[in-house]
Parts: C-alpha cells; structure tokens; sequence
C-alpha cells in the first residue's frame, strides 16, 4: 500500500483488510494526509475534521470529510479533498478525544469551542499551538477525568 498515492483508496484498502479479519466490532478512526509540495491530499475515515489555517486571510477553514471508520463496510467509497497551502498555513489533526471533552457541569467543549482556540493560536509554531489546545482541553476539563484519548497534529507550511 505504500506505492498507492491516493489516500481515499489506501482507507479502501486498510477497511477491507481489517473487514476480512473478521472481527465484529473493531472499527478504526484515520485520517491520511499526503502533503505534495504545497498541496495536501486528504482522506478520513469516521474521524473529526481537519482544520486549515490560512495565514494570508486569517480565515480557519473547516474540512468536512463524513465517513465510516475502517471496518465498518468492505467497500465502502472515501471521499478524498486536494486543498493548495501557501507559506505560513497550518493544519490541525485532532481526535475526537479532544472537543469530546467534558466539564464538571457535563458540557462539551465542541468543535466550535475548538475551531477558535485554534484560531487564536495558529500563527504560532506546531508545538506551542498542541500545547494550547492539550491545556484548553485540560483546563475545560477542571476536576474532571478525561476520558478519551487525544491526539492533536499541527503542521504548518514553511
């Protein structure tokens, strides 16, 4: 598979095989980016969006990619999205892990809570922008246990 350049038909693939194992209940959430100079080549299978930063507008991009997790069908059909970046844009991989985050009064941090905390740091550098979110997260959190995992992938374009 990794001769295979389109992302949409590697999640093909992966959903298959893990199909064929027969297991009744494991389904994966991925999402696979390729970046080709400045282009990005994206696909998901059932996880959140992914955010794009564009450092020249300012603007926050929500890139809506719906779909089952892997091993949910055999063949069931990916979508795949090609978006040109410039110098200084930035995308966000995240987990549901994180805008599932839950506070003591039982609210939801939520994907619009999300998208501007991100805005408000995405001209900054990868490492401090996960580090933002990971706090944001923790300090929505208060006294309460996180109960998911999260992962938060930030990488801008030099």
């Amino acid at each position: 598979m990794v001769d295979e350049p389109a992302p949409a038909r590697i999640l093909k693939k992966m959903s298959r095989a893990l199909k064929s194992m027969g297991f009744r209940k494991m389904f994966m959430g991925m999402t696979l980016a390729k970046f080709d100079r400045q282009r990005l080549i994206l696909s998901a299978a059932g996880m959140p969006s992914t955010l794009v930063h564009r450092a020249a507008t300012g603007m926050t991009e929500e890139i809506v990619l719906k779909a089952m997790p892997l091993g949910s069908f055999s063949n069931f059909k990916y979508q795949q999205r090609t978006l040109k970046l410039q110098p200084g844009d930035t995308v966000l991989f995240m987990s549901d892990g994180l805008y599932e985050t839950f506070n003591t009064q039982e609210e939801m941090l939520g994907e619009s809570r999300m998208i501007k905390l991100f805005a408000e740091v995405a001209h900054q550098k990868p490492c401090k922008i996960v580090r933002h979110l990971a706090r944001a997260a923790k300090s929505w959190a208060g006294a309460r246990a996180l109960h998911d995992d999260m992962t938060i992938v930030a990488v801008q374009m030099k």
